[in-house]
Parts: structure tokens; sequence; C-alpha cells
């Protein structure tokens, strides 16, 4: 454990060394990250009795945590710069820019929030595993193989960043099985939907090689341009073919509808701080990742009138169904699912329908861009405050009362929405609490002036003005419907009868500080729309700057 602290301690004094010269080293944060995680691996493996590795790994995670904090920390220093040069490394195969930096931000954010949990789930349950050494080790390997996936230059690189790492969290998931039958049907299901998934990006790598013998995003682009010039349209039929399989390997991953149908099942099966991590920075990478390769890859710029139509005339009906699908499943499932899981499961389709808007249009307009880059900053947010909430009131150590029968003890379990019931938010931290809860829900609805409203405004204006007309129709009826689903959870933690109350009570002053922080940036979201803007506009640069 002294080792790992000197190591620690050793590393942060290089970064600050480093720290004038430090926008100039590309994949410090991979590089920083693989290196702890190594260093984990070998002092646990170190440790021969059993029960001083278990006291290894507990303080160990901690510090691993801290360490995601700093990263997290430097990642956003890194965004602050006003200038960031393009480096590209590895003979042109990874890039370094501001979208991938800034996607960066919201992977460790979002993944610091989920090891938290996730070392809380493992404290709490060890003693169901044989050896809990690897889990610490294979969450960081996800975290590590997002990382290098939204900085590859390469589709084939990009593609087998996305593949290890369903093969990290598929571990993950296995592991679980020791919690009954449900877990491990979950991790089967997953397995089986990331090979099948694997094989479709697969079969659309191998068109685009055999079309343009190369993966290089830079080639690709200037490939497709050539072909076009010369007005070569026999290409465009497999190449199509390979962006469709493309596509629809990626769906999978942000559960995207008609591949959404794993989502609900895998999500039942599985922890609450897992859900994080499949929920928030696996959907930010892989939608970085898809946005990347529609909007600047395969994308040209148009000499002519007819080259992008050519392109995307196909692909863009394929698009609006999918747009279409996942709006309308999300919402319908939403509306009747009682189960907290799965809804959440269902509402996030709806939100990921929202999202692909962004992927519509042939222009090179960068509203399509910096609507995406805002509705995905703003999912990420209300995400973590809802489960913020959640996870709080699943490790809360209460105690229940019943007005007729005294105090009564009930397993401490979130499973229904209808379980909000049970808990009484009047008093002390509570009062906080409520509040955050409102103002996220109102948030994830889309009732201005909160972030959320700006998220969906954004992305049905561009649908406005490229003449998308059904979308734009369908994203209200759906937002609306929306605003039913969520509301089920105001009504049964404020207005529905608390047979059992349970008083939210705290006697930490930093479970205080929490909420009330979180309260006021809640409240105060929408006055960072400026700041917020601003970030997507030199995203979108960032990104039709990468190929033209």
């Amino acid at each position: 454990m002294f080792s790992f602290r000197i190591s620690f301690v050793t590393l942060a004094i290089g970064y600050i060394d480093l720290f004038p010269k430090f926008y100039a080293i590309p994949f410090i944060l991979e590089a920083s990250l693989f290196l702890i995680s190594l260093n984990y691996l070998i002092l646990c493996c170190l440790s021969k009795q059993s029960w001083w590795r278990v006291n290894v790994v507990f303080t160990a995670t901690k510090w691993i945590y801290y360490f995601l904090i700093f990263l997290t920390l430097q990642s956003i220093v890194f965004v602050s710069f006003p200038v960031f040069d393009q480096i590209l490394v590895f003979n042109g195969r990874l890039v370094t820019d501001f979208i991938s930096i800034f996607s960066k931000v919201l992977i460790l954010f979002s993944a610091t929030f989920s090891f938290y949990w996730y070392r809380d789930f493992i404290v709490r349950n060890f003693s169901k595993w044989d050896s809990i050494v690897e889990l610490p080790f294979i969450f960081l390997g996800v975290v590590l193989f997002l990382l290098i996936g939204v900085t590859a230059y390469d589709i084939g690189i990009a593609v087998l960043c996305i593949i290890s790492m369903s093969i990290c969290l598929y571990a993950l998931l296995i592991a679980n099985s020791v919690f009954g039958r449900i877990y491990r049907e979950a991790a089967i299901k997953y397995f089986l939907m990331s090979a099948l998934s694997g094989g479709l990006t697969l079969g659309g790598i191998k068109e685009i090689f055999v079309l343009f013998g190369t993966l290089n995003f830079a080639n690709v682009n200037n490939s497709i341009l050539i072909e076009l010039t010369n007005q070569h349209t026999l290409f465009i039929l497999p190449f199509k073919v390979g962006v469709i399989l493309l596509l629809f390997g990626f769906l999978f991953k942000i559960s995207a509808a008609p591949c959404h149908f794993w989502a609900p099942e895998v999500y039942e099966g599985t922890p609450f701080s897992l859900i994080i991590l499949i929920l928030l920075p696996i959907k930010i990478a892989v939608s970085i990742i898809l946005f990347r390769l529609l909007k600047a890859v395969f994308y040209v710029l148009a000499y002519d009138p007819w080259t992008n139509d050519a392109l995307y005339t196909g692909l863009e009906s394929v698009i609006l169904c999918v747009i279409a699908a996942s709006m309308l499943f999300g919402a319908i499932n939403s509306v009747f699912e009682q189960k907290i899981k799965r809804f959440i499961a269902y509402s996030s389709v709806n939100q990921i329908g929202f999202l692909i808007i962004g992927l519509l249009g042939s222009t090179t307009t960068l509203a399509g861009v910096q609507s995406f880059i805002y509705f995905l900053v703003t999912y990420v947010l209300n995400m973590w405050l809802f489960l913020s909430i959640l996870l709080y009131m699943l490790r809360f150590s209460f105690s229940a009362f019943n007005g007729e029968k005294g105090a009564v003890s009930f397993q401490r379990t979130l499973l229904f929405i209808s379980d909000f019931r049970r808990y009484n938010f009047n008093k002390n931290v509570g009062g906080w609490i409520a509040l955050t809860l409102i103002i996220t829900i109102f948030s994830l609805i889309g009732i201005p002036p909160l972030a959320g409203f700006f998220g969906k405004f954004y992305l049905l204006l561009y649908a406005f003005s490229i003449n998308q007309w059904g979308i734009l129709a369908l994203g209200i009826i759906t937002s609306i419907i929306s605003a039913y689903y969520y509301l089920r959870i105001l009504r049964a933690a404020f207005f529905d009868e608390k047979l059992i109350s349970t008083q939210l009570t705290s006697s930490s002053y930093l479970d205080y500080f929490y909420w009330i922080t979180i309260s006021v940036v809640g409240l105060l979201f929408f006055c960072f729309d400026p700041l917020l803007t601003d970030l997507c506009h030199k995203n979108a640069q960032s990104l039709y700057c990468l190929i033209f």
C-alpha cells in the first residue's frame, strides 16, 4: 500500500512539473489511467493473504477514486484552453483535438461517479465473491477503451475499442451472477447483443475497406470526394450498405430503436452503479464516434449539388426511421412500465431519439453539431442528478415508521416507481433531495428555463431548419407524453399515501453540503447556457476542421 501511495504522489508531482507544457503531450490521460490500473493490479497480485488482499483492494479503490477525480479536473483544464492544436500520433491513427478532450471530460466525470458507487457496491457485498481484485481493474479497462475510442482517427481502431470495452463490461456483468438468475441472464443477453453488434460493425468495416483500401478517417473522406468528383457512382450502393451496417452496430450500443430491446432486460439484472456505466460513459463515447463518422468522415464538401444527395438520400431515410421508432417506443413503453430500472432504460431510448436528430442533414451548417453536443451534455447532467438521488436513497440507513403499528422494518430496495412512497422528503436533508428531484424531473421533461428544455429546443429548431416537419411534430408529442411518465415519480414521492414513511435524515454535514450544492447548480443550470453554447460551437468547429 505504501508503494502505491508513493507512485500516486510521484505521478501527481510529475503532472505539476509538466503543467505549463501539458497541452503538447497527447494521451496523457490514457497513459496515466493505464499506469495506475497496472500499478493496482501488481500491488494486489503481490498480496499473499486473502484478508490482507481484501483490505488492500478497499484502500486502493479509494485512491483510484481520488485519481479519477484528479483526471477529471485535469481534463477540464485541458478544455479551458482557448486554442488546442490537433495532434496526430501512431502514424495518424489517433488524434487529440478539442472535441475528443471535451468528450473525455464527460466520460471521466460520469465514470468517476459510477466508480464511486461501484466501490460502495463491492464493499457491501464483497463476501459473496471469491475474489474482488479484478473488478476495479476491469472497470478501469472499460474507461480506458472509451477514452481511446473517442480519439480514434481510424474506423478499425474505433470499432476495436468498442468491442474491447464490451468484453470488459461483460466480465463485470457476469461477476454479478452470484446474486441470482436474473443477473446471469442480463450478462448473457448483453454478451449476445454485443456479439451481434460487433458482427454488424465488422461487416461495415469490410465494405468500407474493400471500396477504399483504407480505414483512416482522412483517407476515406478523400477517397469519397475523388469518386464523387469523377462522377463514379458504382461505389454508392456498397458504401451505403457499409455505413448502414456500421450505423446499426453502433445503435445497439446506445440502445436506440429498433436495437433497444436488450436494454430493459440487461438493466433489470444490473446494479445501479453499472447501469450508470452503461447509461452515461458508454453512450457518450459511442455517440461521439458515430457522430464523427457520419458528419465528418462519410460527409464530403459539396462541390456539386448532387454529391451529398447521392450519399445521404437513403441514409437519411434510415436515420429518420430510427428517430421516430426511438421516440415512440421509448415514450409508449415508459408510460406502462412500473419497474424503475426498466423505466430508466425505456426513457433513455426516448432521449436517444432526440439526440439522433443531430445526425440529420447533408449541409455544412454547424447547428446540428452544436445541438447534438448541447443535448448530450444536458442529458448527462440530468441523469447524474437523478441517479444520485436513487443511489442515495438505496444507500441510506433508515428507520421506517407506520402511523398505526409503530416501527416497521422492510427490505431496503427501490424496485418500483411506487417505492418512492416509502420516503419522507419533508425534513432535514430530505428537503434538499426533494428540491433536486423536482428540478431534475422538470429538466428531463423539458420545462423552461431548465437546461433540458434548451437541449430539446435546439434539436427541434434544427429539425425545423432542415424542413423535417414530421420529426418536429413527433418530438413535441413525445415530450408531452414524457411529462406524464416523469411526473408519476413526483406523484409517488409527494402526493400518494405513505403507508410506510421513511425519514431521510443525516448527521453528516457533507450530505447537507452535497445536496445543497447540486440543488443550487440545478436551479442555476440555465444560467450556464451561453458558456455551454460556446463550448458546443468549439466542438462543431473542431469536428469539421478535422477533415476539411
